[in-house]
């Protein structure tokens, strides 16, 4: 059963996920940056579930979100978990684009 507290924790995560990686549009130079659906929810759940032998559980942790597409490392952002606690870890997620869609194959034949 999931207690109050990781259920709030998973639901501020995920808002803060989705509301950083989702703006930083300015950093890749795209109009829009699609993410699949429950990606979200599964970087939360690892989140979570790595925090959970942390001295101050997921509140202490930051997690340093990069995009890579094959040939550059780019920062997007760096979410702090909470503010108001010490930074005990760390965590690194790259995303990299989907190369088996239609989308991006047509947009290496146009470039």
């Amino acid at each position: 059963m999931v207690s109050e507290c990781e259920l709030a924790a998973r639901t501020t995560l995920v808002k803060q996920l989705t509301q950083e990686v989702t703006t930083r549009t300015d950093a890749l130079g795209c109009g829009q940056i699609m993410v699949p659906p429950g990606l979200i929810d599964q970087v939360t759940s690892h989140v979570l579930r790595l925090s959970g032998s942390e001295p101050c559980g997921v509140r202490g942790g930051v997690l340093h979100i990069h995009y890579f597409d094959g040939e550059q490392l780019q920062r997007l952002t760096r979410v702090v978990l909470d503010p108001s606690m010490p930074n005990t870890y760390e965590l690194y997620l790259t995303l990299r684009p989907d190369t088996s869609t239609w989308y991006h194959k047509m947009s290496r034949i146009i470039k």
